[in-house]
């Protein structure tokens, strides 16, 4: 603003000169240079096509069927309701905390943003408070449902004092915060459209002006169920992510999610980096003569060296020459069969310096107990984790005609000739700028997560005073659960 006013008085003052007579001598004023103004950059944006037309997609019966299951119904309204009563709380440094809940005013917009069809979008300027926009398509009737909830939410937090806004062809209201902020409410064209910011509120004036002209605030893709843009740079300051996981340039990329539907529904991440990211990509090293179906995942990452050298658990085991190639996966014969194979020039080196500075980095209440039993048998450099309940989780050297390798896993292979299918192996190496490839069955595999995170998290208990302790009689459930139960076994 301060440079406004010193250009804006620049140029009074050099037009001042020149009036009055010109004189052939006399310079014409030369008009001050404008500066290019800045745009606000999008931290994140989304555009959803609500329940209610997926409902009605013939590619979407699967997902229609999960959907109506009681068990997914109990999680959706549980986690409504906790999204309901949040707001107070996350937001309670800036409202005066009402006497009485006032959830029940959010919680039936919130089935609204479900069911309707949505965009959004965030976005700002450096060291300035961001503006949100949202768009969403209703019916008159839920439109004023939105405007009366969100007036008493506004006057119960005293946030400010609401005025009613009238304009040709739409209606609402606007706020003036105690924090300067502006908060308005616009029902046009079939859309609620509110935004909340600085003066201008420009993303929600675009939305406005596209509705006017395109009848939609964004444009639409009939194939297209979910798409959303984020800023991970943005993302990762306002969650204070730490650094290893930046891309190789030591950039955050921009992510484009995209939900889709092609006979069944896709899922496509897309990351953008600001540059070329520096991967020195030797060509695969794949063990096919160690994995072995049956599987039900398979993970190959290349160019990693770099990466696991920021990671702290890498400093602390203090290896030499880190592996830069990694692969995953999981048989389904049994719940605990995944291994890891990475290679290296020298396996045994490695697994010595893991079993020296292992206790470094294991958590201090699995070394107060007999849980922390390791056994490092020199004369087959191999490295096993004794006392936990039915797995061994172990570390040692592979040798196969691909090279040298080090081999993880939590139970023992079990003897199978099965070799992988030629097919997943060539989709890996067959592109010559692919750098990570993940596959699963997500059903199966899912059921093996849920039972490794309940061995963990058995490995953590403190038992010291068990005698102590009283059992309980009832069921435990852990949130989501069951519902984790019913999508396992429906088909």
């Amino acid at each position: 603003m301060r440079q406004l006013y010193v250009t804006v008085i620049l140029t009074c003052l050099g037009l001042g000169s020149g009036c009055g007579k010109k004189t052939a001598e006399a310079p014409s004023p030369k008009e001050p240079e404008k500066k290019a103004e800045k745009k606000p950059e999008i931290y994140f944006s989304y555009h959803f096509a609500g329940t209610k037309l997926l409902a009605a997609n013939t590619n979407s019966a699967k997902l229609k069927d999960v959907w109506e299951l009681p068990e997914t119904k109990a999680l959706r309204e549980r986690t409504l309701q906790k999204l309901a009563n949040a707001p107070q709380e996350l937001l309670k440094q800036w409202i005066n905390p009402p006497d009485a809940d006032r959830a029940p005013l959010l919680r039936p917009l919130l089935d609204d943003l479900l069911e309707a069809e949505s965009a959004s979008v965030l976005q700002g300027l450096t060291k300035q408070t961001p503006e949100w926009a949202l768009a969403i398509r209703l019916d008159e009737e839920r439109a004023k449902l939105w405007q009366t909830n969100l007036w008493q939410l506004m006057v119960a937090w005293q946030v400010g004092a609401p005025a009613k806004i009238e304009e040709t062809g739409s209606s609402g209201w606007r706020v003036r915060t105690r924090d300067a902020n502006l908060f308005r409410l616009v029902w046009t064209g079939g859309w609620l459209a509110l935004g909340v910011g600085q003066e201008g509120l420009p993303a929600l004036q675009s939305m406005l002006e596209r509705i006017k002209t395109d009848g939609r605030p964004v444009a639409l893709n009939d194939n297209s169920w979910l798409s959303a843009d984020v800023n991970l740079g943005w993302l990762a300051e306002a969650l204070a992510l730490p650094a290893w996981p930046k891309g190789p340039p030591g950039l955050w990329p921009q992510a484009h999610l995209d939900l889709y539907s092609k006979a069944d529904l896709r899922t496509k991440l897309s990351l953008v980096y600001p540059e070329e990211l520096r991967l020195n990509l030797a060509p695969w090293q794949i063990p096919t003569n160690i994995i072995r179906d049956p599987m039900i995942s398979f993970t190959a990452a290349r160019g990693i060296s770099s990466w696991l050298s920021q990671l702290e658990v890498a400093k602390k085991l203090e290896i030499k020459s880190l592996p830069d190639q990694l692969f995953i996966w999981a048989q389904s014969q049994i719940p605990f069969q995944t291994f890891i194979l990475m290679p290296t020039t020298n396996a045994t080196n490695l697994i010595a310096s893991v079993a020296t500075h292992l206790p470094l980095v294991v958590d201090t209440n699995l070394l107060s107990r007999s849980i922390w039993q390791v056994f490092y048998a020199t004369n087959r450099a191999e490295l096993l984790w004794r006392g936990l309940p039915i797995v061994i989780p172990f570390l040692r050297p592979v040798h196969e005609t691909a090279g040298e390798y080090v081999m993880a896993g939590m139970f023992p292979e079990l003897p199978v000739a099965i070799p992988p299918p030629p097919e997943l192996i060539e989709q890996v190496v067959g592109p010559t700028n692919l750098f990570y490839y993940d596959w699963e069955i997500t059903q199966a595999r899912l059921r093996q997560w849920r039972q490794l995170a309940q061995l963990y998290t058995l490995a953590k208990l403190d038992l010291t005073n068990i005698g102590r302790a009283r059992p309980y009689a009832g069921k435990v459930t852990i949130p989501g659960q069951e519902w984790l139960e019913a999508i396992n076994s429906h088909n």
